[in-house]
């Protein structure tokens, strides 16, 4: 998910190297239910980079098996995607690279996807929209998923204290803010 800072807790600080995706319109992001964790939580989507991957295919990667439960990802579909919709931008939140999507490209990778026939777990019928992704998503023949439930969430600022959503998604989503910001200050002045 956005942030798998989580995940990564016992290992060595230096060895914490994690990746993902972030879907935006700038008002609005994609983030999932993870019921499995320790402490279930709204998170974004993503996680560790394997041995041999680069930060992009991770977060490529993880965002496949996460939303559609594919294990494992074909390479070609990797390459396809990697090589067909770039990130807009990317940044680096401590350990965990945020490769960042519009909604826009986010329909354009599902449909690159469906294009190979790939069977998902959680879609009787693949989604090629943002909300049959939503929408259509069932999981009663894939209870162990990573990620049961999906939500399109505002890019405001919540609550620290808020139980559902994981702490390291609200320190993504206020560093991205803060990022977003940033350019545009600078487009001021240039």
């Amino acid at each position: 998910m956005l942030s798998f800072l989580s995940l990564v807790q016992n290992v060595a600080p230096a060895e914490r190297k994690s990746s993902g995706c972030c879907f935006t319109d700038g008002n609005l992001y994609l983030a999932g239910y993870q019921p499995n964790k320790k402490t279930p939580s709204i998170n974004g989507i993503g996680g560790h980079i394997e041995e041999g991957e680069t930060e992009l295919q991770a977060a490529i990667r993880e965002t496949i098996e996460e939303l559609f439960e594919i294990h494992p990802v074909p390479p070609t579909v990797l390459k396809e995607i990697r090589t067909n919709i770039p990130p807009r931008e990317v940044h680096t939140n401590h350990s965990y690279t945020i490769h960042v999507y519009t909604f826009e490209d986010l329909e354009h990778m599902l449909r690159r996807i469906q294009a190979y026939n790939l069977q998902s777990k959680v879609y009787q019928k693949f989604p090629t929209s943002i909300g049959d992704l939503v929408f259509k998503r069932n999981i009663s023949n894939c209870r162990k998923a990573e990620i049961t439930h999906l939500a399109v969430l505002p890019f405001v600022d919540h609550a620290k204290e808020n139980p559902l959503i994981s702490p390291y998604l609200l320190s993504d989503i206020r560093f991205l803010k803060m990022q977003k910001q940033k350019q545009k200050q600078t487009n001021l002045y240039m």
